[in-house]
């Protein structure tokens, strides 16, 4: 329906316009009638009438004036004018205030039906331009972002030079990469789209939850068949590490209701430049295979796990770079469920000399990035020493063989070593609170010194301690305090402040939850 709004400061003019007319025949109804200028100011402004009867010579005010005054609000809005004075001035001004129709009084009934025919009839036509104008907006919205998600996405899977000709470079430089990170799921994009429902329920949770300062891209062609995207970062976005936790972590909550199933994402470091998003998106597929190792969290950034990202040149296939990606995981459930597409690929390829060529590639690959964070030099550092060892297998089951033996053994060597890092990691930030427990220390301290997000300390003492970061900073500080009731003569508040409680009432507390007695019980022997 129409909103109708009648002004004039005859009543009997209001009445008779009212009654005269079968409004609801035209799918139109009066929202108000106004009996002075003022009002019809006011009901404009609140109202947002479609349709405008005025009278022109009114008290105080014409109401061409009034029209003047609220010309912002009746752009798209059908204004007619009734008056009895055929003054061309008056006609000249309506025309520039955008009035629509004049009516000459005394007026008759079928003109008013003419007029009221010839509002809504326009009213129809510009509606319906303004929804063919908006599909045309949203078919274009679509297909820029169809057409950036394909870009992106062809860039995971070859180095940008090799798309000249698809215009990958020419729709990704209109984006504007000043800062940006890609997210990884644990849900396959493939699993999700089987269901139309949780497909729509996915494209909305990741595509409005985002901040309006973060523009987020989905990326279909991941090596996984993994739900990952391009999130880039305007230039006035909170780029803080906590900020963005914060934000991933009720992406993860949300696609966890909508899938029934837990929920992991693996963050990359940022990027600056459209050249390193082949990279980051093997970084974040890195992080989020983290989750083995650290099970507690949801969340795992790229940034707090030791650099062994290999280095990928144009000659690298898919099925490499999938390979390495699924050994520097450290997992062998997901290096044997890589294992079966690269074995098929090798037994597809003709000729010996490409499978050699193959293996010796990846070997390079896996043994230079191993040696790069463990610092292990026992491997052969060239590529003659590891083509001499290849080039011993005569058939290409041999050479087949010969990959997925080093492959097994270098997955168990890195889960070995991101264990290890684990333990020297929490050993560090042990050590640190044990010899700063009477200080007011922080995670962000902890996460500073051992040289990992706060998020990351957090989830390191769930899993390996099983308790939470405060739990354990106020066990060490009861364990010294307990020492100091037995061995010394202090006030309860001295030795409360000694070990690091700044509220003896919080001490006291603390103390009786983790010992089940009161500081005094305590002294006392009980």
């Amino acid at each position: 329906m129409y909103k109708v709004l009648l002004v004039d400061d005859e009543n009997i003019i209001l009445e008779g316009l009212s009654r005269m007319i079968d409004w609801g025949g035209f799918g139109c109804e009066i929202c108000a009638k106004a009996h002075s200028v003022e009002e019809g100011i006011e009901f404009i402004k609140t109202l947002h009438p479609d349709i405008i009867f005025t009278d022109i010579m009114m008290k105080h005010m014409t109401g061409l004036e009034m029209l003047d005054q609220v010309y912002e609000y009746i752009k798209n809005a059908y204004v007619v004018i009734i008056t009895g004075y055929r003054d061309f001035e008056y006609a000249q001004k309506a025309i520039s205030l955008g009035v629509s129709d004049f009516v000459l009084k005394p007026t008759k009934l079928s003109q008013l039906n003419e007029i009221v025919e010839k509002a809504v009839n326009k009213l129809n036509h510009t509606k319906t331009l303004e929804k063919e104008v908006n599909e045309l907006k949203q078919e274009l919205q679509n297909t820029k972002q169809e057409l950036t998600e394909n870009a992106v996405s062809n860039l995971i899977i070859s180095d940008i030079d090799s798309f000249d000709t698809t215009g990958t470079y020419s729709v990704l430089s209109k984006l504007k990469f000043s800062r940006f990170f890609i997210w990884t799921t644990s849900i396959p994009y493939s699993e999700i789209s089987k269901n139309s429902n949780v497909e729509e329920c996915v494209k909305r949770i990741l595509f409005t939850i985002f901040p309006e300062n973060i523009k987020n891209f989905r990326l279909n062609s991941t090596i996984d068949g993994d739900l990952a995207g391009l999130a880039i970062l305007t230039e006035d976005s909170d780029k803080s590490e906590i900020k963005l936790y914060e934000i991933m972590k009720k992406v993860c909550s949300l696609l966890k209701e909508v899938y029934s199933s837990e929920v992991y994402m693996g963050i990359s470091t940022f990027g600056s430049d459209i050249h390193e998003i082949r990279n980051k998106y093997l970084e974040s597929h890195q992080a989020l295979e983290h989750r083995y190792y650290m099970q507690n969290d949801n969340i795992f950034f790229y940034s707090d796990l030791p650099d062994i990202l290999p280095q990928f040149g144009d000659g690298d296939s898919e099925y490499c770079i999938s390979l390495i990606d699924s050994i520097l995981t450290g997992n062998i459930e997901t290096l044997n469920s890589c294992w079966e597409k690269v074995n098929a690929h090798l037994e597809s390829i003709g000729k010996l000399r490409e499978v050699k060529n193959f293996v010796i590639n990846t070997i390079l690959k896996i043994y230079d990035a191993y040696k790069a964070i463990s610092k292990n030099t026992s491997f052969p550092n060239n590529s003659e020493s590891i083509s001499k060892m290849v080039n011993r297998c005569a058939t290409r089951g041999e050479c087949i063989d010969f990959l997925h033996e080093i492959c097994c053994t270098m997955s168990q060597n890195v889960y070995n070593y991101n264990n290890g890092q684990i333990k020297s990691k929490i050993s560090k930030a042990i050590d640190f609170i044990k010899e700063r427990y009477n200080e007011q220390i922080t995670r962000n301290d902890i996460a500073e010194y051992i040289n990992v997000s706060p998020n990351y300390v957090s989830a390191l003492f769930k899993k390996e301690l099983n308790k939470t970061l405060v739990e354990f900073i106020n066990q060490t500080r009861i364990e010294n305090a307990k020492r100091m009731l037995r061995e010394t003569d202090d006030k309860i508040y001295k030795i409360a402040d000694d070990v690091g409680f700044t509220d003896v009432y919080y001490f006291s507390k603390t103390f009786k939850t983790v010992t089940g007695y009161t500081p005094s019980e305590w002294r006392l022997g009980k």
